[in-house]
C-alpha cells in the first residue's frame, strides 16, 4: 500500500489555460506633497461657509438661514459623490456637474474603497470637461472634520463662479488628467490564451464497491 507521501510525489502532466488581462488598475494622479498641502488649505477655506452655516443653524434653529452657494455645488461623502459621477457618466441632468473630486486617500482604509474613483472620474469626463482627481495628504480627514463637524474623506466640487481662482489654477497646473489606457479608443481584440505546462497529483482511484460495503456494515 502506498503511503500518502508516495502518492503526493506521483504527479501527472496537465495543461491550464492562461488568459491575458489588459485591464490594469487605474491610478490616482501623482501630486507633489507640497501641492497637496496647498490644495488642502484652499479646500478648508472654501468649506468655511459650510461651517458658518451649520453653526448658525445649530445655534438658532428657529431662524431661517440662507444656504451658502457652495452647498448647491458640492457633494459630501462616498455615496453622493459616486452617484453624481455615475449620473454624469450617463449624461443625466443633474446639479452639480462635478469638476473636481477630492479624496483623503492616505486616510482611507482599505484602499479598495476608493480604488474605483480613477475609472469613475474618467468615464464621467468629457472631451471638453475633464474631471480632476485630487488626493490630499495624511491627516486631511481630521482637519476637514474640524470644519464640517463630521468625518468626510470624499468631496465633489463643481467649478462654480465663486470658487477661488488660485485653487482652480493650482489644480490645472499641478494635477494631471486621469489616464486609463484600456478605455481609450476601445475596440475588440481577440483574447490571448496560452497553455501552461505544469503537473497535478495522481490520486488513487477509490473502490466504490468496498466503500459501499463499509457503509452498509
Amino acid at each position: 500500500m502506498n503511503s500518502l507521501k508516495e502518492v503526493e510525489k506521483k504527479r501527472k502532466q496537465v495543461f491550464k489555460p492562461l488568459l491575458e488581462n489588459p485591464f490594469t488598475q487605474a491610478q490616482f494622479p501623482r501630486i507633489e506633497p507640497i501641492i497637496q498641502e496647498q490644495l488642502l488649505e484652499f479646500l478648508l477655506h472654501i468649506l468655511l461657509d459650510v461651517k458658518k452655516y451649520n453653526t448658525l443653524v445649530d445655534s438658532k434653529p428657529s431662524f431661517k438661514v440662507e444656504k451658502p452657494e457652495i452647498l448647491s455645488n458640492i457633494t459630501l461623502g462616498f455615496n453622493s459623490t459616486v452617484q453624481a459621477l455615475e449620473n454624469q457618466a450617463q449624461d443625466k441632468k443633474q446639479t452639480p456637474k462635478l469638476s473636481f473630486i477630492v479624496v483623503c486617500k492616505a486616510d482611507i482604509q482599505p484602499q479598495l474603497l476608493i480604488s474605483q474613483f480613477p475609472v469613475l472620474c474618467y468615464t464621467a469626463s468629457k472631451q471638453d470637461h475633464k474631471i480632476k482627481l485630487i488626493q490630499l495628504p495624511k491627516g486631511s480627514i481630521d482637519r476637514i472634520e474640524e470644519v464640517l463637524g463630521k468625518k468626510t474623506g470624499i468631496i465633489g466640487l463643481q467649478n462654480f463662479e465663486n470658487l477661488p481662482e488660485g485653487f482652480i489654477k493650482l489644480i490645472e497646473e499641478e494635477v494631471k488628467n486621469i489616464e486609463v489606457p484600456w478605455l481609450e479608443n476601445i475596440s475588440f481584440v481577440s483574447p490571448k490564451i496560452k497553455m501552461l505546462k505544469t503537473t497535478a497529483p495522481i490520486m488513487p482511484k477509490r473502490n466504490k464497491q468496498k466503500t459501499n460495503k463499509v457503509q452498509k456494515s
